[in-house]
């Protein structure tokens, strides 16, 4: 397994322009679509409690839960559930404009 995600990686490594971005864009939505749901519950199940899915809930929800709720927001075209999505490209992008302004 370790002999083909370094492969992967150095498939990756030696795309340039438009197919890198695109696969850099993918990997990017794909952590926010799995990755950033799963730390959001962590972290708040960690500083908050548990994930209550309405005000009158009393019994805390899974992960499995919030999950279902984000896909929903995304579907509604909620601005919050996005902004999730877009984070991870979003922050790759700032990476490298300020790597590419410090070089300058």
């Amino acid at each position: 397994m370790a002999s083909s995600l370094l492969g992967a990686w150095r498939s990756y490594r030696r795309r340039t322009g438009f197919g890198r971005e695109i696969i850099t864009l993918l990997l990017a939505l794909l952590a926010g679509l799995l990755l950033m749901p799963v730390g959001i519950y962590v972290v708040g199940r960690v500083l908050l409690g548990g994930y209550l899915r309405s005000t009158t809930d009393t019994t805390p929800g899974s992960l499995v839960a919030l999950w279902s709720d984000y896909v929903a927001g995304l579907s509604q075209g909620s601005l919050a559930h996005w902004l999730v999505l877009t984070g991870p490209y979003v922050l790759y992008l700032i990476f490298r404009i300020g790597r590419s302004a410090f070089r300058a």
